[in-house]
């Protein structure tokens, strides 16, 4: 874990993190990954970015919180695994 990050992280969430604003100049080949339950990061807001990137790929995960990763960890990685094999 990058510790260091944890206080511009911080800073940037609290001052208004917007990731919409330089969605559309994204040129990469994206997932964006989003919870059913997470209460961290709405599923409609990781939605609204994957929509604002051009050609990204959305993935839901139901009955999942906010640590997909750890709660549905081998499907995490099949499905990761793909994407970035495709």
């Amino acid at each position: 874990m990058n510790f260091a990050a944890a206080g511009p992280m911080g800073a940037e969430m609290v001052g208004g993190l917007d990731l919409l604003r330089t969605a559309t100049a994204i040129t990469a080949k994206t997932l964006v990954v989003g919870s059913e339950l997470d209460t961290q990061v709405p599923i409609e807001h990781m939605r609204e970015i994957a929509d604002s990137i051009p050609g990204a790929d959305f993935l839901p995960f139901d009955d999942t919180g906010h640590f997909i990763e750890v709660e549905h960890r081998n499907r995490w990685a099949t499905l990761v695994g793909n994407f970035l094999r495709s």
